[in-house]
């Protein structure tokens, strides 16, 4: 069996690759938990991801709300951090968040906006 291209898109949904906003909840223990803002770098049916000025381990439990264009209402959701990574560029991180929870709704709207912006 012939290894595969390592170059070649691993993931199974395409990505919206421009700016959302969005807000994002640690499940951590917190006496004051809060909603921070960040910005989405990519999104897909998957999950995201997104700027923050903190690093998180792998394996955290988030909860967000994604302003995106296509609805009227915020996407709504739960999702587990596989990974923060350095930007290099002061004390911000890249971190990449798959969902664990997101409405069928959700993720059909999200496939089918990927699919206009990678047809466009």
């Amino acid at each position: 069996m012939e290894a595969g291209d390592p170059n070649q898109e691993k993931r199974k949904s395409k990505r919206i690759q421009r700016p959302f906003t969005a807000r994002v909840q640690l499940r951590t223990p917190s006496l004051f938990p809060s909603w921070d803002i960040v910005t989405v770098q990519n999104l897909s049916a998957d999950g995201m991801l997104f700027s923050y000025d903190k690093q998180i381990p792998p394996g955290t439990v988030l909860d967000f709300k994604i302003n995106f264009p296509m609805t009227n209402q915020p996407i709504d959701g739960t999702g587990k951090v596989i990974r923060a990574e350095s930007m290099g560029q002061g004390p911000y991180y890249s971190v990449a968040t798959y969902f664990t929870h997101i409405t069928q709704t959700e993720r059909e709207l999200i496939n089918e906006s990927a699919d206009e912006f990678y047809s466009g």
